[in-house]
């Protein structure tokens, strides 16, 4: 979802509140990049929790830095040229399945999201306590869309997410941010027409 529907980027977010990229470095390293952050990601801590432990590794005067980081998601822009894509194949009669890393916080900004509405089924990791590049979520999926892996085409911009993919049968394409790349693979393999 992040990075392939919307711009997830840590650096941006904080950009909006400071541009001192020393107090972005410290900030982003405390909060996002951290091992609480893939928990929250898997429902097994919450985003409070999250943010008080940030907050221990960083000075007070960078406190109120991390409550705002944490509240620009209901502002998240969907690229245009992907909810394009997305309405076509949905168009075409594909069944689209969303299966993404987020925490709870997911359940703050899709609703407000028209996008959302178009997936027929939706896999979060918080709910499924599952990370992605882990085989179970990808085994999890399968089972329960009662499909097998060669019948489904799956896009992340994680390298590694992929490679479990394709490691569980699944076709993928590895979305490095470059929209026309990913309508030009989905035109020449016949996906989108």
């Amino acid at each position: 979802m992040g990075n392939v529907i919307f711009q997830y980027n840590p650096d941006m977010m904080l950009l909006k509140y400071t541009q001192d990229i020393e107090v972005i470095q410290r900030v982003k390293h405390a909060l996002f990049y951290t091992k609480e952050w893939d928990r929250l990601d898997e429902g097994t801590i919450s985003l409070e929790e999250v943010k008080a432990i940030a907050k221990a590794r960083v000075p007070e005067a960078y406190h109120q830095l991390i409550d705002k980081a944490t509240a620009p998601w209901l502002d998240i822009k969907i690229y245009e040229e992907v909810e394009v894509i997305i309405r076509a194949l949905k168009a075409q009669g594909y069944k689209l399945i969303l299966c993404s890393n987020v925490g709870t916080i997911y359940y703050d900004f899709a609703p407000a999201k028209p996008i959302f509405k178009v997936f027929d089924k939706i896999y979060l990791s918080t709910d499924m306590k599952l990370l992605k590049p882990d085989y179970r979520y990808y085994l999890y999926v399968l089972n329960d869309l009662g499909i097998k892996g060669d019948e489904c085409f799956f896009i992340d911009d994680s390298f590694a997410n992929i490679k479990a993919a394709w490691d569980c049968g699944i076709e993928g394409f590895w979305h490095t941010g470059q929209i026309e790349d990913l309508r030009r693979y989905l035109n020449e393999t016949g996906v989108l027409s």
